[in-house]
């Protein structure tokens, strides 16, 4: 069966929508912004942060319900839309019980959440503010999507690092494979908290000095999944690209998940590693995704993960990849200059021309020796 995505979103540091953000990614302009430090007695540790700029929720979404909502859910709420408005998708039309909608979390509103349980604690019950705790869970920017969209069918999160958003892609595409949805959203969304900065301090993450301090950034990214015949319906000519194939795995260990998953991966899109016209990895464990690319997939164009601009973004970093993948190939007749080109490769067009069959592998490995890989290509 066809899957095709019809449909991108992206809030990132680097641009809010999938025209700046796609000028910074050809550009590679990070968008890092100071450090954090966390003096543990022993020496100072840092880190630095890759945060949204200019993110006016009340200009980007016109919908006063959602003014309250977390910045999490306010970000995913601005690039779904994005993503469905690229669609041609108009639920207050549409049969919203068609409609299913995946989102990917790690985090979630952690600040909401720790006022709440500030409240509660200090107060007692009384301190225990309703208007936090709806957003303090972590399937709160799927209920606000579901909400805000009328999206009346499935409706599912899933909670984990850079991998669970590779595996929200893959369940979307399953639930619209199944027949159970036409189309489904699948989003994930990320904001920055000094509690999230401060537990990775803790965990020895920093660094004693700032220029080899880890980046966290945020933002978010959605895509929109439907078969191929079901975007025609509503009258798109041509959908963006093709989604060939999408695979989580665990094993045993982090490299035997992660060439599994391309192997499959590989395999379930017909294709082989010299079909592959370039490479993202999501930046889970950077120098064994890099090794491993240069030996399973060593032809292909290594192209620039959206961590090395906008920070570990953790599940909403692997959407935003996979919008930037989505429409790098979409651009086909467009330059990529500054993307990082392997050996051999330098210098090289992402597509000579726009009847060039071009498809991008996206691999990233997950926290607890998970992994997870897709393929998109020109539709």
């Amino acid at each position: 069966m066809n899957l095709v995505i019809t449909g991108t979103g992206v809030v990132s540091p680097v641009g809010i929508g999938k025209d700046a953000f796609l000028a910074s990614f050809i550009k590679g302009e990070s968008s890092v912004r100071g450090s954090a430090g966390q003096d543990d007695s022993q020496a100072k540790t840092y880190c630095r942060a890759a945060k949204v700029a200019d993110f006016d929720f009340g200009v980007l979404f016109n919908d006063r319900r959602f003014r309250r909502a977390a910045v999490v859910t306010q970000y995913a709420l601005v690039a779904a839309a994005e993503a469905l408005k690229e669609a041609g998708l108009d639920f207050t039309t549409y049969d919203g019980k068609r409609v299913g909608v995946v989102c990917g979390v790690t985090h979630g509103a952690l600040g909401y959440s720790c006022d709440f349980h500030k409240g509660f604690s200090t107060e007692g019950p009384l301190g225990a503010s309703p208007v936090l705790f709806s957003d303090s869970v972590l399937n709160a920017p799927t209920g606000a999507l579901s909400l805000a969209f009328g999206i009346k069918g499935p409706s599912h999160t899933l909670v984990g690092g850079p991998d669970v958003g590779v595996q929200a892609i893959e369940y979307g595409a399953e639930l619209v494979k199944d027949g159970k949805v036409d189309v489904c959203l699948v989003a994930s969304s990320e904001a920055l908290n000094e509690r999230i900065i401060e537990a990775y301090l803790k965990f020895g993450l920093g660094a004693d000095k700032g220029d080899d301090a880890p980046i966290f950034g945020e933002g978010a990214g959605a895509v929109i999944i439907e078969r191929g015949k079901v975007a025609e319906g509503h009258g798109m000519e041509k959908a963006i690209v093709e989604l060939a194939s999408a695979v989580t795995m665990v094993a045993p260990e982090q490299e035997l998940a992660l060439r599994g998953v391309t192997a499959q991966a590989l395999h379930e899109a017909g294709l082989s590693g010299s079909d592959i016209t370039g490479v993202i990895s999501g930046g889970g464990s950077d120098g064994l995704e890099a090794a491993l690319i240069g030996d399973i997939l060593p032809e292909a164009m290594r192209l620039l993960s959206v961590k090395g601009l906008v920070g570990e973004s953790f599940c909403a970093g692997t959407l935003m990849n996979v919008v930037a993948a989505a429409l790098l190939i979409n651009e086909g007749t467009r330059v990529v200059e500054g993307l990082g080109a392997c050996t051999g490769r330098e210098g090289r067009q992402l597509a000579a021309a726009v009847e060039q069959d071009q498809s991008i592998l996206f691999l990233t490995a997950g926290h607890r020796k998970e992994a997870g890989c897709l393929i998109l290509k020109r539709s």
